[in-house]
């Protein structure tokens, strides 16, 4: 047995895979949203961090232009009542001879199409890599304070690559975004889902611990806010008890 075997990082079966990156890609989503369990666990260790960063940017990419294609077509069914809404605005260019209002108005439905529209799309890639890098800090610095150093697997896995491929491969769930009016939040909760069960498989770790793993950002930060919260509700009960 192998130095690398015997820390727990024994490779998968062999199977016959295509050297087709597009059919990889689509073999790998299907794993991840249909066996995230058996997914993580026969992933090759150590997992690289170029891999699962370029599959976390690009489905996220690809449910970012879901949704704007869902927006765009099917959402122009609410076009409507929008207009109804703003229909009080279209009284005000008659105070204003010079025209300015519209001009103005014009341009800033142009910037407000861009910003939440293609133009989201199109910058996607650099935020979601960003994102993920970032949020990878965090389950990085949690394996470390959470993790079982007990288990030999861990005294290898415990770096921030396999942090990256965990939080990578959790944009799975970004496809969930082209479901109408819910998709950000069913796209949020399968996301968190995946990423403790890849927090389990990955460190072997309860899934108490999997949960403080992989959602240690979103937990240190309610925390703070919280925490802020009732430090400055209790600095305004002191003064007026004062």
């Amino acid at each position: 047995m192998s130095e690398l075997e015997q820390a727990g990082y024994a490779p998968t079966e062999p199977t016959a895979k295509s050297p087709n990156p597009v059919t990889q890609y689509f073999a790998t989503l299907k794993a991840i949203l249909t066996r995230p369990s058996a997914f993580f666990r026969n992933l090759p260790r150590p997992p690289g961090v170029v891999g699962p960063l370029f599959f976390g940017i690009l489905t996220s990419w690809f449910g970012s232009a879901l949704e704007y294609l869902w927006v765009t077509g099917f959402g122009k069914v609410f076009e409507s009542r929008i207009a109804d809404l703003l229909s009080a605005m279209e009284k005000v260019p008659q105070i204003d001879s010079s025209g300015q209002f519209e001009t103005a108005l014009a341009v800033r439905q142009k910037i407000v199409d861009w910003v939440f529209g293609m133009g989201a799309v199109l910058i996607d890639p650099f935020k979601s890599c960003a994102w993920i890098l970032f949020l990878a800090l965090f389950v990085w610095v949690a394996a470390r304070l959470f993790a079982n150093r007990d288990y030999p697997a861990n005294e290898r896995r415990l770096d921030y690559e396999t942090a990256v491929s965990i939080v990578g491969f959790a944009q799975a769930a970004a496809l969930f975004k082209c479901v109408p009016m819910v998709g950000g939040l069913l796209s949020a909760i399968f996301a968190m889902v995946i990423g403790v069960i890849g927090a389990t498989e990955t460190y072997r770790v309860s899934t108490g611990r999997a949960i403080l793993i992989a959602l240690f950002p979103s937990i240190l930060f309610w925390g703070l806010l919280i925490a802020g919260m009732v430090a400055f509700f209790s600095a305004i009960l002191m003064l007026i008890l004062r």
